[in-house]
């Protein structure tokens, strides 16, 4: 039994990494004629770090999440150049593993495809990296671009 791919989810923090996911996903996408969503995830802290700004007026303005999740996408798609395949962006926030985890299956996701390292190695040696947590964590499957 096979089951069809329509729908691949990219996630995206702007590294190499998973520029080259985004890269060998989308030519699987046109090759299989399916959908591609890139999706980053901004953590909480930087929504937090907006809106004490806000309630203080001190210091110049931080980045609102919102501008830092359209600047790592649009800073992917400029890397991947044109692709074949129709490109639904989603933005999110929060814990990374988990809501790309909640973003797949609320959005009916049949596959997730992502860079095997992200920008903080150093980080998820001590954590766990984000691409192994959505590995355990996803009901669908996810396929590591190293």
């Amino acid at each position: 039994m096979s089951i069809p791919i329509k729908k691949i989810m990219v996630p995206t923090d702007g590294s190499p990494g998973s520029v080259k996911a985004a890269r060998w996903a989308a030519d699987l996408a046109a090759s299989i004629d399916a959908g591609l969503m890139i999706v980053h995830v901004a953590p909480l802290g930087v929504a937090r770090v907006d809106a004490e700004h806000a309630a203080t007026g001190e210091g110049p303005p931080p980045m609102r999440p919102q501008d830092i999740v359209d600047l790592v996408i649009t800073a992917t798609l400029e890397q991947l150049g044109p692709v074949k395949v129709p490109i639904q962006q989603i933005h999110a926030y929060g814990d990374p593993a988990k809501e790309i985890v909640y973003q797949a299956g609320y959005l009916g996701v049949d596959l997730i495809v992502m860079g095997s390292r992200g920008l903080s190695p150093f980080r998820e040696l001590l954590l766990g990296s984000v691409s192994d947590k959505v590995a355990r964590h996803a009901n669908i499957p996810v396929t590591i671009v190293h």
